[in-house]
């Protein structure tokens, strides 16, 4: 509401049915003229709207001095309200779910393999000595001797010096499975020599 004279900003409440009378306390002698409700910040509380008011006089003087001001008049909830409100949190990302690892798989042979068992035994031989296996067969080697002894190919394809560097001791076993076919002559370190040199053997592995 305005009004030629009016020292207050008269505003008429439809759901209560009141008018409320709003002053400016500075300058003194505040008349307004007009004013005009304006939102600029929907989002923004009390602080995105108000009322632009003017004051001056009626008529309009060609002159360079001021002759009127505009304020703006804002209204708060509570005193106290700064109208600054701390900036909305941004949700965490939500993880992408995850499937547990699940236990190591235990290496098996493949369907029909098997596993043949070769003994060293006194006097240092490989019983037995030759064998003929199929591919994916895996044999194993078991020191059944009071000594020490040890497994390698003459190609240098299998070794029991990875797993035993100190050689195979009494009861101990080793084994290598064969993937491949072909003939593989091994013999043992300690008591024979490449080429069937005492303490030897051959693996022949055919399909």
């Amino acid at each position: 509401c305005t009004g030629t004279g009016s020292d207050s900003i008269i505003t008429f409440l439809p759901d209560t049915e009141e008018f409320v009378r709003t002053y400016v306390p500075y300058p003194m002698g505040f008349y307004h003229r007009g004013q005009d409700g304006r939102i600029d910040d929907i989002n923004a509380g009390w602080p995105g709207r108000g009322w632009w008011v003017d004051y001056g006089s009626d008529p309009l003087f060609h002159t360079e001095i001021e002759q009127g001001f505009i304020f703006q008049v804002q209204y708060r909830p509570d005193p106290l309200d700064t109208g600054i409100r701390p900036p909305e949190p941004t949700p965490a990302p939500t993880p992408a779910p995850t499937t547990p690892p699940g236990p190591t798989p235990t290496p098996t042979s493949p369907p029909g393999a098997r596993i043949h068992t070769v003994n060293m035994q006194s006097p240092n031989v490989f019983v037995p000595k030759n064998i003929t296996i199929k591919p994916g067969d895996t044999v194993r080697w078991v020191n059944n001797d009071v000594l020490t002894h040890d497994v390698r190919a003459d190609n240098g394809s299998f070794s029991s010096a990875g797993q035993f560097p100190q050689f195979i001791p009494a009861g101990a076993t080793y084994q290598h499975t064969f993937t491949g076919e072909g003939t593989f002559p091994y013999y043992c370190i300690l008591h024979g020599g490449a080429g069937g040199v005492g303490m030897s053997g051959i693996i022949t592995v055919s399909p």
